[in-house]
């Protein structure tokens, strides 16, 4: 190829090649940029907003880093919540407790257990007297137990327990109506004896009122344990006027107790303290028959007891006595003159003026009796003998013709079984309160000031030494 054709070609595909390159030149020095595109003002502001990105991204990143650090927190906070919650219940924080059971579904929605928890928030709330927000756990708790009839059958009455409350006494009507259709198997309740307010009373409720009056009765007297006693105190009720008239006090409280909740006479001051005392004094009781419950003497128990007692046991001589009354002491010796055997003195007592006064008399020795005073002398007589000095008792004077006498007995056991079981319950009664009385002083460290009046002597030396005991 000729060096000069050559040369040509290279020349024109060098200009070709630049052409296609793009210009590169070196960059102006900043400060010298900045005056060229309008001053230093326009940098500044592209300073600012590449630290206004910075910084909306360094907060992204913490953001992104909190919730992480949450989400991390709040998955190990159930378990917190729950023992925190069973804390402020075992201290009687019922509202504390609601609350945070109510945080702690909050963390764990999905939990198979919800109905039954929101049931004991219900309950809580009710506990605390918040009443508005225990129906509200309630119902929804209700609406939960739809395959839990045992559940529901808790629910329904604190619902009604929360109207009544609230003085919504037609929604309870409505309530119970509303129950009674959806519990298709619901017991037969008996007529209804009285309807207020939409709501009926069943002869059910009142046999109910009947129960809970005599065992209330009967654990104000120590003797809930007593089952017969019990039975024998239900039999009173069973007349149709014993059931009328506590069908009217009945009817007579709650009308009474209505209207006074209507008057926000449950949230006087005074109330509200007579009710905690009462409270204070029905928790009291029912911790003592729970413990007092446990007394459950077995036939060894009795067996040792009563042979231990038999003194108190024993059975003392008795007497039979027909008597003749006498106006004065000088009638009854002028009447001694006419009685020469049995038969005389019989027929006296027949054809005396006293005669339908009572004339038989059953006696104990060494016992005065209440109408005939001082009976000594009787038993020194035989039987078929008659005193030869007039008593005196009643205001009047008396002879009397000694019938028949027992002699002195120790029954047995099985015969004074009831009496023997009676008192060993009484003896540990006494003494199960004394126990419970100590412990319980230790246990709350009581502390009697000088000055005070404590609990009897016994009681504090008994605390006293079971203190230097334990030291």
């Amino acid at each position: 190829m000729p060096r000069g054709s050559g040369d040509n070609g290279s020349v024109k595909m060098n200009d070709a090649v630049q052409e296609n390159r793009p210009a590169l030149t070196l960059a102006d020095p900043p400060g010298k940029r900045l005056q060229r595109q309008g001053g230093p003002g326009r940098g500044i502001g592209w300073l600012l907003g590449l630290q206004v990105v910075c910084l909306i991204g360094i907060g992204y990143q913490l953001v992104n880093r909190s919730e992480r650090a949450e989400t991390t927190a709040v998955a190990g906070q159930p378990k917190q919540l729950r023992d925190t919650a069973l804390a402020l219940e075992a201290r009687s924080l019922s509202r504390a407790a609601a609350e945070t059971w109510q945080a702690y579904l909050r963390s764990e929605p999905a939990t198979p257990e919800r109905a039954n928890l929101l049931y004991r928030i219900g309950r809580l709330y009710l506990e605390s007297e918040e009443y508005n927000a225990a129906v509200v756990a309630l119902v929804e708790a209700e609406q939960l137990a739809q395959d839990d009839p045992a559940l529901r059958e808790k629910i329904g009455p604190k619902i009604i327990d929360c109207l009544r409350r609230l003085g919504r006494y037609g929604e309870v009507g409505r309530e119970l109506s509303r129950q009674v259709e959806v519990d298709s198997a619901a017991e037969d309740r008996g007529a209804v004896l009285a309807t207020f307010a939409g709501e009926a009373f069943y002869e059910a409720d009142l046999d109910r009122v009947i129960e809970r009056t005599v065992d209330r009765a009967l654990a104000l007297q120590g003797g809930g344990g007593l089952g017969v006693a019990r039975e024998q105190v239900l039999k009173q009720y069973q007349s149709p006027q014993a059931r009328q008239q506590m069908l009217q006090q009945m009817l007579q409280r709650e009308l009474f107790s209505r209207r006074a909740r209507d008057l926000k006479m449950d949230s006087q001051a005074e109330f509200v303290d007579n009710r905690r005392m009462l409270e204070a004094e029905l928790l009291a009781s029912r911790f003592l028959n729970s413990q007092l419950e446990k007394i459950q003497p077995t036939d060894v128990d009795l067996e040792s007891y009563y042979a231990a007692q038999q003194a108190t046991y024993r059975q003392p001589e008795t007497a039979s006595l027909t008597v003749l009354w006498c106006a004065t002491p000088e009638a009854a010796q002028a009447r001694l003159k006419q009685i020469t055997s049995v038969d005389d003195f019989r027929a006296l007592v027949a054809a005396s003026d006293t005669a339908n006064e009572l004339t038989r008399f059953e006696i104990s020795r060494g016992q005065p009796h209440p109408q005939l005073g001082d009976v000594s002398a009787v038993f020194a007589l035989e039987v078929e003998a008659w005193t030869k000095e007039p008593g005196r008792g009643a205001g009047k004077s008396w002879l009397a013709l000694l019938e028949s006498k027992t002699p002195a007995r120790l029954p047995p056991l099985s015969e004074v079984r009831l009496r023997v079981a009676g008192d060993y319950r009484l003896r540990k009664r006494q003494e199960l309160m004394q126990e419970l009385l100590t412990d319980l002083m230790k246990r709350y460290d009581v502390q009697i000031l000088a000055g005070s009046q404590g609990p009897p002597a016994s009681a504090a030396a008994e605390t006293n030494r079971e203190s230097q005991k334990s030291e």
